[in-house]
């Protein structure tokens, strides 16, 4: 092995729970399925066939012109919604994300929400699945996103 090959910090993994990613000047960050707020954190938690899941997740655009997010996609659902103005301006971050339920025209600010529509099959804590974001100009990411952890999870048990 080469020296230097191997480093202090190589298998650290990150202290953020959702998916980071790149394309052209579009970043992606702390990328997620929400956890489904209607189901307790059991084993088999899971969003059902037919069903929908909503994405969180934050886009950050450094570059020095607007950006617009054109289309979701996934192989585990017939569709994706994109609801609200999902344009970045350059040098901007917009949120994603509607936890509440509220409707889109209720959204604060430029927060965005995006949902995966008539899912394929089940959407189940602890798993990865992907996700396809096209921009307009940036191009296209693809991305494997988790399952996020649900609000009320309970701390893990300290040794």
């Amino acid at each position: 092995m080469q020296r230097g090959a191997v480093t202090q910090t190589s298998t650290q993994a990150s202290g953020v729970n959702g998916y980071s990613g790149q394309v052209g000047n579009v970043l992606v960050r702390n990328a997620s399925i929400d956890f489904p707020a209607t189901l307790s954190p059991t084993a088999g938690a899971a969003y059902q066939p037919g069903g929908s899941a909503p994405l969180s997740l934050t886009l950050v655009n450094n570059g020095a012109s607007a950006d617009k997010l054109l289309s979701v996609t996934s192989p585990v659902a017939g569709a994706a919604q994109i609801t609200g103005d999902a344009t970045v301006p350059a040098g901007s971050t917009v949120n994603v994300g509607n936890n509440t339920g509220v409707d889109s025209q209720a959204l604060a600010g430029r927060t965005i929400a995006i949902k995966l529509a008539g899912l394929v099959g089940p959407i189940r804590a602890g798993l990865t699945y992907p996700v396809v974001l096209r921009f307009q100009n940036a191009g296209v990411l693809n991305a494997e996103l988790p399952v996020g952890e649900p609000a009320d999870a309970p701390e893990p048990a300290k040794k």
